[in-house]
């Protein structure tokens, strides 16, 4: 998960992550497949399994549920994951406060339950809304927690005053009484019967502007209708709106439009549909509330030419006409849905079947509608068709019908908008059940299928930065059975990768992860060096280390002038790295930065140049190193220092270097004699790589005074002179 996720947990939080996405997962199935489904089924039994490893030391899990985010032990998982809004989203309009799991829970009951919370809030409510439903149902397991509206309420201001802590109940009345206030001030006749601040029935208010608006003139009132509808469809579509609060709000105006009279009904729903004309979504939800003898009426005056209506609230109620049909048949009065099919299909003749359908066909569609019981299907060409239709998700024909959809020129641009959005949410979902392979195969760069006539919408959604951020960040939900298929997809899609890998790199606190953005990086060559190089300005200096390091393995020596800039960063491991890319070149300033820090008296830095030299003899790296030897340092490190110096020299034999020496190997001193000893030991043995001739009087000094150090320079004397011999 990331850096937010509570720390206090007893269970694997990435088991945790991998079970949120398994229950949007089984959500989906749900919604996708019908019930039954071996897929529903394959999720499932998914979840439970994930489930139980959460709960071996622990007797349930709860989740708690806000508009935006989960929350564990009190502490909001990663709110830039739109797996967890969304599913936070959806669980929130259901009502539902916080979902607990209890250890015993099998599919069966798992399923009572997801078949239910994936049915629309509306469908809900006319059933006694989800709290009802749930009591009725066996869930031993599973404990519900629901939003008490009348115990709070929410704001967006700081303090709360008495007059502003108002029920969602009231809220709702308060819309409705501000509605009913906006009618009648643009009444033409404001001195009527009806108390403005009082909450009526809708019935009653539909009565009496229908009574009141007989004569009026038509363009005032339409232009009345308007403002205060307009006024109303936005506060209720306002954010933070619970679903019950539009519902009801709705519901009351479905009920007011069914009191008025046809005119006036014809005035209202005119106004309202040039208000929703752009705004689909407000327009199915309000158009859903409205009764079937409003909708008939209203496709009855599009017939007839009484009232025009905008093309995308003529598709929805198109749509919506199935709906409306099958309410016919349960209400007393209404009409038939013969009446209505009538009038649909002058509407939309394209849905007249025997248009379409062949005779012998509809022939052998009313046989089998006419059969007491249809046979079971048997035999092997049954099982081939199982099993196909079981390697063919129907998610994935939706989408290539989508990608095909946008491929055909035809169609004006609202629908292909509307196309993008609906193959963006199949994507979102492909990414969310991890189906990387899916999307590999849809992203097949300049050599895609012919048939695959959207490719250029399709590229541009699998391009969308927010998108690729979303593939990066399921690496460490999925783990790494999934990466094979993960790199593919990345260097399927290429360049728009590169910002949302750095981005990534530079907030990852895995090595292993930070690797491999590096190395997917590295890939797209020179690619990379404008983007990466606008980077090395970052404030993190372990961002800039990773980056010069990534440049250093593009090998290109048009990066030098961003990387010099940053010989003087603060932090040692940046400036260790720049100068490593500046030796790959050959570059002069690497030798002078290595004089600078040798010469720095930072004994963290010298230690850190010193480790650099690679023996190569360079005039002022040589001075720098002389002077270390004889800094006033008797410090155990300073000692070490000083040895490691002595190593440095060595390979250059450069007999400059001499005169130095033999004053080291000529001092004395009281204090930290081990130390000098061990000093001028190793002094004696590096002076073997030095001129024979100007090494032979230093020994023969040495052997002269005795001891441990005239030993080891007798020695060394007899080695040379047998090897000049």
């Amino acid at each position: 998960m990331a850096e937010n996720t509570p720390q206090n947990l007893d269970f694997d939080t990435k088991i945790l992550s991998k079970f949120i996405y398994a229950l949007n997962i089984s959500r989906q199935h749900c919604l996708a497949y019908p019930a039954g489904h071996p897929q529903i089924q394959k999720s499932a039994e998914q979840l439970i399994s994930l489930l139980r490893q959460l709960l071996e030391f622990r007797d349930a899990l709860t989740l708690g549920i806000t508009r935006r985010s989960l929350l564990v032990h009190g502490s909001a998982l990663d709110q830039r994951n739109a797996v967890y809004r969304k599913l936070a989203n959806e669980l929130f309009n259901l009502g539902l406060a916080g979902l607990t799991f209890r250890r015993g829970l099998e599919h069966d009951e798992l399923l009572r339950f997801q078949e239910l919370s994936v049915q629309r809030p509306e469908d809900l409510a006319e059933r006694g809304g989800l709290v009802e439903i749930c009591r009725d149902l066996d869930l031993p397991h599973l404990n519900l927690t629901f939003i008490d509206y009348n115990s709070f309420s929410v704001t967006d201001e700081d303090e709360i005053g008495s007059s502003d802590a108002l029920l969602e109940e009231e809220k709702s009345e308060s819309l409705w009484d501000r509605f009913v206030s906006g009618l009648i001030a643009g009444d033409l006749s404001p001195d009527g019967d009806l108390k403005r601040n009082a909450t009526v029935d809708p019935a009653l208010v539909a009565e009496y502007l229908s009574r009141r608006r007989e004569g009026a003139d038509q363009e005032e009132v339409l232009a009345s209708y308007e403002q205060t509808i307009t006024s109303f469809l936005q506060e209720l579509d306002l954010e933070g709106r619970s679903q019950s609060y539009r519902t009801e709000a709705l519901g009351k105006l479905g009920s007011f439009v069914d009191g008025l009279s046809p005119e006036l009904r014809r005035q209202f729903l005119s106004s309202t549909f040039n208000t929703l004309g752009a705004q689909n979504e407000l327009a199915e939800e309000v158009l859903t509330h409205l009764s079937s003898d409003a909708l008939f009426s209203a496709l009855e005056d599009v017939n007839e030419k009484r009232l025009t209506i905008p093309p995308t609230i003529m598709n929805l109620l198109g749509k919506l006409s199935q709906h409306t049909s099958k309410e016919t048949e349960q209400v007393g009065e209404a009409i038939s849905s013969a009446e209505l099919g009538e009038h649909l299909r002058s509407l939309f003749r394209e849905d007249d079947p025997d248009r379409f359908i062949p005779g012998t066909y509809q022939h052998l569609l009313h046989s089998i509608v006419s059969m007491d019981d249809i046979p079971p299907l048997e035999g092997r060409a049954v099982e081939e068709l199982r099993a196909e239709i079981s390697a063919e998700p129907v998610d994935s024909q939706v989408c290539n019908v989508v990608i095909d959809l946008l491929g055909n020129e035809e169609g004006s641009e609202q629908d292909r908008e509307e196309l993008r959005q609906i193959l963006l949410e199949l994507l979102r979902y492909f990414l969310e059940t991890g189906q990387f392979d899916y999307l590999v195969g849809l992203q097949r760069g300049p050599n895609r299928s012919a048939k695959c006539n959207g490719s250029t919408d399709l590229t541009k959604l699998l391009a969308d930065n927010s998108f690729l951020e979303e593939i990066l960040a399921a690496m460490s939900i999925w783990g790494k059975d999934k990466f094979a298929a993960i790199t593919e997809l990345i260097r399927k899609i290429g360049t728009p990768f590169i910002e949302p890998l750095i981005n990534r790199m530079a907030v990852e606190k895995r090595m292993s992860l930070r690797r491999y953005y590096l190395d997917r990086l590295e890939e797209m060559g020179d690619a990379i060096r404008e983007p990466v190089m606008l980077h090395l300005r970052d404030s993190r200096w372990y961002v800039v280390r990773n980056l010069v390091a990534l440049l250093r393995r593009l090998n290109d020596p048009v990066t030098l002038h961003g990387i010099r800039s940053l010989i003087n960063h603060p932090h040692p491991k940046v400036r260790v790295e720049v100068f490593k890319t500046l030796r790959q070149f050959n570059d002069p300033q690497a030798n002078l930065y290595l004089a600078r820090e040798l010469d720095s008296g930072d004994r963290d830095r010298q230690w850190q140049a010193i480790r650099q030299l690679d023996g190569s003899f360079n005039p002022e790296l040589f001075d720098s190193l002389l002077r270390l030897l004889e800094i006033k340092d008797q410090s155990a490190d300073g000692f070490a220092l000083k040895t490691a110096v002595v190593d440095a020299l060595e390979p250059f034999g450069n007999p400059a270097a001499l005169p130095v020496l033999e004053r080291v190997l000529q001092t004395r001193s009281l204090l930290h004699g081990g130390r000098w000893l061990r000093l001028k030991q190793h002094i004696i043995l590096s002076l073997r790589s030095y001129p024979h001739k100007e090494v032979g009087e230093i020994l023969e000094l040495l052997a002269a005074g005795g001891g441990d150090l005239g030993e080891q320079a007798d020695a060394l004397l007899k080695t040379l002179q047998r090897r000049t011999s």
